[in-house]
């Protein structure tokens, strides 16, 4: 029993009772209300897809995820795949973005059946445009963008709570009911 909590507090990085040290996740400096930093980054299918395409056009949901083959990805993703329809009848386009490269994000989009671009930051400068890169990691943090039409973010989730869409799209219905 003493083995298997001390285990326990090496695996949680703990000793003597003390919380362990760890540096603080990477917050966005975006606030709602501020245009949304653009960008131009491939999908699954190697298409270049900028942001500022969809200026006038369709509001954007836009997360950021880890690591492609995770089970938190996988879950964060057939999350919002759940609410496709249902971000979709907001007149809202979702664009999901991860660290991996086109062939890897092909694989995943077919593996969970995502109608959705996966848009891939191998360089990781979407997410230090939105301030959520984890430098020691090199993967943006769990993170949703709502952006209106005009470009302009109305929505901000970052952390453990973002890999779930339902912020994210009541946030997408509250704009689909104000225009």
């Amino acid at each position: 029993m003493k083995r298997a909590l001390f285990s326990l507090f090496v695996i949680l990085g703990l000793s003597s009772g003390e919380a362990p040290a760890q540096s603080p996740l990477p917050s966005t400096h975006l606030k709602v209300g501020d245009k949304a930093p653009d960008f131009t980054l491939l999908d699954q299918h190697n298409t270049p897809v900028n942001l500022s395409d969809y200026r006038g056009k369709s509001h954007i949901a836009l997360f950021f995820f880890g690591h492609s083959f995770t089970a938190a990805t996988a879950r964060q993703l057939k999350a919002f795949m759940t609410d496709f329809l249902s971000f979709g009848s907001t007149g809202t386009l979702l664009l999901g973005v991860g660290r991996d490269a086109p062939p890897a994000h092909k694989k995943l989009a077919e593996e969970l059946g995502l109608r959705f671009p996966v848009l891939s930051d191998t360089t990781g400068e979407a997410a230090k445009l939105y301030g959520i890169f984890i430098t020691k990691h090199q993967i943006p943090r769990r993170a949703s963008f709502v952006i209106d039409k005009e470009g302009v973010i109305r929505y901000i989730e970052q952390g453990a709570t973002a890999a779930e869409s339902t912020g994210a799209l009541e946030a997408c219905f509250a704009l689909f009911k104000k225009n």
